[in-house]
């Protein structure tokens, strides 16, 4: 849409959570929710917002994408960082060199390949999130601190996840959650001790999981919803109290966090 020279661009904001992320290793796939809000009258109002990033001294091994890269109104989208483990020296025509752009990474491809042994150095990333519509602007920038670690329980939560899918099927059938349902999986808060975290990802759904890593009865697991493309926090909780016990999942109180990152 083409804005009459007389009227000016509808007016918007920009929502975009967290605003960091202390605690990421290379490999992890950092999700930032982004926003967009209408706040008044003008060309364009209602209308799709292009979403993109710029990157500061980006090491060439590190990804980020934009899904969608058109947004909506109202509608929730995703900007998706994943670490390498390089330190911004290498050389930008090295054939090795993954960046995309403008896809989602949250099915089967994947970030930067790296080696869990070899020792990195910790780096802060920052990333600005641009938003546009009608020549009228908006940013917000984030940040991502990567440390030494990695991903040791991608068996053992996809477990611990399939441990709720078939009383959610049975229970919550609006869902749309059954076994046949895909989930993409990854760490976040890795160096986070007893109670560690884990997110999962299927079309709709993100799930976030965090168990507590001790003996029974305290051996618990808990899972929130939350609707990809409609909230910017979850909308579910569940938690079975004791996983030794083998005992059903029960509806407990949304984690005051919103979303764990």
């Amino acid at each position: 849409m083409l804005c009459d020279p007389n009227e000016r661009p509808a007016p918007f904001s920009l929502v975009v959570l967290p605003h960091k992320m202390a605690d990421t290793i290379p490999g992890q796939k950092c999700v930032f929710l982004v926003k967009v809000i209408d706040e008044g009258p003008g060309c364009g109002r209602g209308g799709a917002v292009n979403i993109s990033t710029m990157e500061f001294d980006r090491p060439s091994e590190d990804v980020v994408t934009v899904e969608p890269p058109a947004l909506v109104p109202g509608k929730v989208g995703e900007v998706t960082v994943i670490p390498g483990k390089s330190n911004g020296t290498e050389d930008p025509n090295d054939p090795r060199r993954m960046v995309i752009e403008n896809v989602s990474v949250l099915g089967e491809a994947n970030g930067p390949i790296t080696d869990p042994n070899e020792t990195i150095e910790e780096k802060t990333l920052t990333i600005t999130v641009m938003a546009e519509r009608q020549g009228l602007t908006r940013a917000e920038t984030v940040t991502v601190n990567v440390t030494q670690g990695q991903d040791k329980f991608e068996t053992l939560t996809s477990d611990y996840r399939d441990r709720f899918i078939p009383w959610l099927a049975q229970n919550y059938p609006e869902l749309g959650i059954t076994e046949e349902t895909k989930w993409y999986g990854t760490i976040v808060r890795p160096n986070h001790f007893v109670v560690m975290y884990y997110l999962f990802f299927s079309e709709q759904w993100e799930m976030g999981l965090r168990w507590h890593v001790m003996i029974p009865p305290y051996d618990f697991a808990e899972i929130y919803l939350r609707r990809r493309d409609a909230n910017l926090s979850c909308t579910h909780g569940f938690k079975i109290f004791s996983l030794e016990a083998q005992e059903e999942p029960q509806i407990v109180t949304l984690p005051l966090e919103g979303i764990w990152r």
